[in-house]
């Protein structure tokens, strides 16, 4: 039994069929681009009314509209969309850093920096692993005034440590939050 060779008639079929999936696909994945691109011109659209109406125009500050004055000045776009451009950029700018400024964690106050992490000497800690302050690596003497974390019983140098904890909550070297140890050294 010999395998006769297809008929030319059924592989035409086949190749139009196969070409025509091709055509489809390739559609489906044109719209599907399109619908995207759509999609999102729609959410930047979106983005860009909602970042408009956060920044209050009551809230312009007066040195930024003198710094995009003088872009203005020294450029060569179009004076109208030059100065919107740079104005409303600013504004954002300057909203995003209001935003950022007013939910900023606050450091610690001295009196709880005294009530939860006591002043002591270096030389009353006794043996201690680490010889130099971390935070301006300075060695310690036996005389000067240090602070120990209650977590993890780093130690620092008093002044060193308050600059560090009025912006930061946790321990320069292993990131435990001062918090964690503080109660528990109220408490004893």
């Amino acid at each position: 039994m010999e395998a006769s060779p297809p008929s030319p008639d059924n592989n035409e079929h086949t190749n139009v069929t196969y070409d025509l999936q091709n055509f489809q696909t390739s559609i489906f994945v044109c719209l599907v681009g399109i619908l995207l691109i759509v999609l999102f011109i729609q959410i930047s659209e979106r983005v860009v009314t909602w970042l408009r109406h956060e920044v209050a125009v009551d809230h312009l500050d007066l040195e930024l509209v003198q710094i995009a004055n003088y872009q203005l000045e020294n450029s060569d776009w179009p004076d109208e969309a030059m100065a919107q451009n740079n104005v409303w950029v600013m504004e954002i700018f300057n909203g995003f850093m209001v935003y950022l400024a007013e939910r900023q964690v606050s450091g610690l106050t001295p009196e709880f920096l005294e009530q939860a992490l006591p002043c002591v000497t270096y030389k009353s800690l006794g043996q201690t692993t680490l010889d130099e302050c971390v935070i301006c690596l300075d060695g310690f003497e036996d005389d000067e005034m240090c602070r120990v974390f209650p977590v993890c019983e780093h130690v620092f140098h008093f002044s060193c440590i308050d600059n560090w904890l009025r912006n930061h909550l946790t321990c320069p070297i292993c990131r435990n939050c001062i918090l964690d140890g503080v109660s528990m050294a109220l408490t004893m």
